[in-house]
């Protein structure tokens, strides 16, 4: 009806019909957005939207360039690539140029994905801060074919990002784990790579109180990829082991920050009792999660709470190999956290109650075995997941017939 809506206000000339039927349809198909299986279905539906937009004339802006937005996803989604170009180009058009700016990456994806060229485009790009261009190059890195071609924009991306250190550590490492998986380069260059990062995360460490560069949740997320990376590629076994310590030590020293920040001088956990018997209260939780400073637990500072979540099962998998159990307790405590605050699921926080529960009971601290067993409850569906797997079952049932 509201794809009817829009068409109907194209033919009439009438802009504030067009917006107003855009946005009934935008929230209507928000429960669509979340996965890229569900999205399919707004394909269309969006195409014909927009189209009346451009013809009508709609001046909102801003919610034009969100569904934009989303239609690229849905194009990449499906590999639209030739649509995908076409779409971005009438954006380009259609939107004044201080609106372009989260356009450009998909506007690259999209050209260099059918084979044209973005060099004219390299210019432009160039008057955007480091970071978004970072991500362009970055993005030209995936999509080049020839080696060289990849390197240089690699190179690129973390050349822009000289000033900004801080920023500049995940790109090197993103460059080291492309040098490792698809350049066909000796292992050592993706090795020395990573060492260079490191360089940059002490530099960073040592200087914080001297420079304007902090060291926080971010830098610290990325110390742990860095060193789980390191981890994998080194081929000296105590030089691995080294590394898995490196990277939880910097995780625990991200709980122990963001808890010492809000615990008003209540003693933090000690010993691997202290830590076995361990809560986060509410009390605690919202203390933490009030909390703005360098050490703050965020969608914004965790960046992807689900890579968090991979590197520390990893670590955690890698450490208790070496018999080194004890070392994984605040390990799973910092998970739980993130899982509450960062990923805000609470399904995830009673898995890693279960977790601990294997842990202790493997380290034979029974009394804690017992109570993180109970604060993970009944693993029975709740009415709420219940209810979610339903409306999954009727998305599945509504892509099915719309195919």
């Amino acid at each position: 009806r509201f794809v009817e809506a829009a068409k109907y206000g194209r033919r009439a000339n009438r802009g504030d019909i067009v917006r107003y039927a855009a946005k009934c349809f935008w929230n209507a198909g928000t429960s669509f957005m979340g996965s890229a299986s569900a999205r399919k279905i707004l394909v269309k539906p969006l195409e014909v939207i927009l189209e009346a937009a451009r013809a009508a004339k709609v001046s909102d802006y801003k919610f034009l360039q969100s569904a934009y937005v989303l239609l690229f996803d849905c194009l990449m989604d499906a590999s639209e690539w030739e649509k995908g170009t076409k779409q971005v180009e009438a954006a380009f058009k259609v939107l004044p140029s201080n609106e372009h700016k989260p356009l450009w990456e998909y506007k690259v994806m999209f050209l260099s994905s059918v084979g044209k060229s973005v060099d004219e485009d390299i210019g432009i790009i160039s008057e955007y801060d480091e970071e978004m261009q970072a991500k362009i190059w970055t993005l030209l890195a995936a999509q080049a074919t020839v080696p060289f071609d990849a390197m240089r924009a690699h190179r690129k991306a973390i050349d822009v990002l000289k000033d900004k250190p801080a920023v500049q550590i995940e790109y090197i490492a993103h460059f080291a784990e492309w040098l490792h998986t698809s350049s066909g380069q000796p292992s050592s260059d993706a090795e020395d790579t990573l060492l260079s990062a490191v360089d940059v995360l002490l530099a960073i460490d040592g200087e914080e109180e001297a420079t304007a560069t902090t060291f926080g949740t971010k830098q610290i997320c990325s110390a742990i990829r860095v060193f789980l990376m390191l981890s994998k590629i080194s081929g000296d076994n105590d030089d691995r082991t080294d590394h898995l310590l490196m990277a939880q030590q910097y995780a625990v020293r991200l709980l122990r920050a963001c808890m010492t920040e809000t615990s008003e001088g209540t003693p933090l956990p000690e010993t691997a009792e202290d830590w076995a018997h361990f809560t986060f209260s509410e009390a605690t939780y919202d203390s933490i999660r009030e909390n703005v400073g360098p050490f703050e637990i965020t969608v914004k500072s965790v960046g992807r709470p689900e890579l968090l979540h991979a590197y520390i099962e990893y670590l955690c998998s890698a450490l208790e190999t070496r018999s080194m159990h004890v070392q994984c307790l605040p390990l799973w405590q910092l998970g739980m956290l993130i899982a509450k605050l960062a990923a805000e699921n609470d399904a995830l926080v009673a898995v890693y109650h279960l977790k601990l529960a294997a842990l202790c009971d493997a380290l034979l601290l029974r009394t804690a075995c017992t109570m993180h067993e109970a604060l993970a409850g009944p693993l029975d569906l709740s009415d709420a997941e219940a209810k979610q797997g339903r409306l999954e079952v009727k998305r599945a049932e509504a892509l099915t017939h719309s195919g």
